[in-house]
């Protein structure tokens, strides 16, 4: 799961799902989804976000979950 994490999540209710593994192309179609993903363009004046950069990091939590079994949750 991603979104904008912490109250936000549960506040605009903006999230995008994939099963592990996910690959970039998955993670990078997650963060597609999002309806916030418009701030990481660049949004009102402000620097674009590293969408390359969330991507990896999307995709690494993927491959810990999958050799760590027993990371239940992450925040």
């Amino acid at each position: 799961m991603c979104g904008l994490g912490g109250v936000l999540v549960e506040l605009v209710h903006d999230v995008a799902f994939h099963l592990t593994p996910v690959t970039d192309i998955d993670a990078a179609e997650m963060l597609d989804k999002l309806r916030a993903s418009r701030l990481l363009d660049g949004y009102r004046g402000l620097p674009p976000g590293d969408r390359a950069a969330l991507v990896t990091l999307i995709s690494r939590v993927s491959a810990l979950v999958e050799i760590v079994p027993e990371i239940l949750e992450l925040d």
